[in-house]
């Protein structure tokens, strides 16, 4: 039986490795017969694909629903294997309780594509122009109706498919809001330092429906110049751009000015629902010191810390230490950052374009997977019901987390204080979305030979999940080999249902 599933692995593997040798080809001249089609074709969830996302594998779809205020793109491919001179296509279009320029705006007018050599495909674009409702019947209908290649044919050749028609339905649109996963930016104290941020509509947005919209509410921890870029109906992003009006110099702690986001009429907020832009801490550090790199291991993805949180994980009424481990890598930053070090594997002689530095005294915890989220602080036991997904619950990863102060102005090897780098982190469970503020400090020392041990309090803040404020207990070690702390005589909290 063993010998049936390896062979059956193997025959996987190299369909699979064919597949993919066959999607390096150029799709649009393998046959010798010269014909030209719609190449509309949809993943499993009844999206178009986009270039250079492609499927060969997948076949044209002749109907598509359209759910958002995004452009709907349609490619038209031409297959020649011998194409020598340019050819005509034109296309039809008929249309089912739609206008254009009122309901959608075609941006082909003439609907007449030409082909070259060089140019195999090409896209009709369609823009929403307003919302539709869903008992409505509003189609778009494209049909290819002429060439000006007789030898061109209409259609793939000799299919039940030929794929010459697309209809195109414009429904209801579920449209968002939210700033980026990475909700955070560190800048300088230096007066006239620029940043710029985004709020994203994945979906599209209308420009008059948000012209007079306040989109945020303003926190501010700094002094600073707000602007905001035009935009247009079927962008996906607004963006800002901050400029700090004063010069900060030796702060102690993180000062932070925050943007949070408010309900928009018809946007649904999604990811992550603040940002906030600080500058760090202006401390004097031994860079060589490098007490990050006591907490990561580049050459392991999977690597992580692991510690112990004063909890009642169980909802028992009993407080005891919950384990819990946390993927942890360093926090990249540019080469001119004054805590900037070598990354290991970047030091080429002669060649810097793959030079990568890390912050000598930060770490982040995230997940190897992208879309995926790691159990920062062990938080995933602090609530019920939460959804773990980076996209729903950005709130989990924290990039960047922890800062080190080494002991002896700077110079210690081997022990100092640590921050939780102020962050608020969006978390969402069961259709409820909260932002959650987090800070806390602690100390950390090198206990045994390599062996570091994390000492910490993490204070969270939300007035709908907490009242307030909750603060938790934490030891966290770069290593799992440690033994369970001795009980504490303080409270604790079970887990929150979102």
């Amino acid at each position: 039986m063993m010998g049936i599933k390896k062979y059956i692995s193997f025959l996987l593997i190299t369909i699979t490795f064919f597949s993919c040798k066959e999607d390096d080809l150029d799709a649009y001249n393998q046959l010798t017969e010269p014909f030209v089609r719609f190449d509309l074709k949809l993943d499993n969830n009844g999206m178009p694909f986009e270039f250079p996302s492609i499927s060969n594998l997948t076949e044209p779809a002749s109907e598509y629903t359209h759910r958002s205020l995004r452009e709907v793109k349609i490619p038209i491919a031409l297959s020649h294997a011998n194409l020598t001179q340019e050819v005509d296509v034109v296309v039809s279009l008929t249309s089912q309780n739609l206008t254009e320029g009122q309901d959608y705006s075609l941006l082909n007018q003439d609907l007449i594509f030409s082909f070259n050599k060089d140019k195999l495909v090409d896209t009709i674009r369609i823009l929403p122009s307003r919302r539709f409702n869903e008992d409505e019947v509003n189609q778009l209908s494209f049909e290819i109706e002429q060439v000006s290649d007789e030898e061109v044919n209409i259609g793939y050749p000799n299919t039940i498919n030929p794929a010459t028609k697309v209809d195109v339905t414009l429904r209801d649109t579920f449209t968002t809001i939210g700033f980026p996963q990475e909700n955070n930016e560190s800048i300088s104290g230096q007066s006239g330092t620029e940043v710029f941020f985004d709020v994203l509509f994945e979906n599209g947005l209308f420009k008059d429906e948000l012209e007079d919209v306040d989109l945020f509410v303003e926190n501010p921890g700094f002094d600073y110049t707000l602007a905001e870029f035009p935009f247009e109906d079927g962008d996906r992003k607004i963006t800002y751009q901050l400029t700090l009006n004063e010069t900060i110099e030796e702060n102690e702690l993180y000062i932070v000015s925050l943007f949070k986001l408010n309900q928009v009429d018809q946007y649904i907020q999604v990811g992550s629902s603040s940002y906030q832009v600080q500058i760090p801490l202006d401390v004097p550090r031994e860079v060589s010191v490098n007490t990050a790199a006591n907490f990561y291991d580049t050459s392991n993805q999977f690597y992580r810390t692991f510690g112990e949180n004063w909890l009642d994980a169980n909802d028992d009424g009993i407080c005891a230490w919950s384990a819990f481990n946390q993927f942890t890598y360093p926090v990249e930053v540019n080469e001119d950052n004054e805590f900037a070090v070598l990354g290991e594997g970047s030091d080429t002689p002669g060649d810097t374009s793959d030079d990568v530095y890390y912050h000598a005294f930060q770490v982040r915890f995230g997940s190897p997977t992208p879309g995926n989220t790691t159990n920062s602080f062990n938080l995933k036991r602090w609530f019920n019901n939460e959804s773990s997904n980076a996209s729903v619950s950005p709130g989990f990863n924290f990039n960047p987390s922890l800062e080190f102060i080494p002991n002896d102005e700077g110079t210690s090897t081997t022990s100092g204080s640590v921050q939780v780098i102020p962050t608020f982190g969006t978390i969402s469970g069961d259709g409820n979305s909260y932002c959650i503020g987090f800070q806390g400090e602690g100390t950390y020392q090198e206990v045994e030979p390599e062996i570091f041990q994390i000492q910490l309090t993490l204070r969270a803040t939300n007035n709908e999940l907490f009242w307030g404020t909750v603060e938790a207990t934490y030891v966290i070690y770069n290593t799992s080999n440690f033994d369970e702390p001795d009980p504490l005589a303080e409270s604790c909290f079970g887990p929150i249902n979102l």
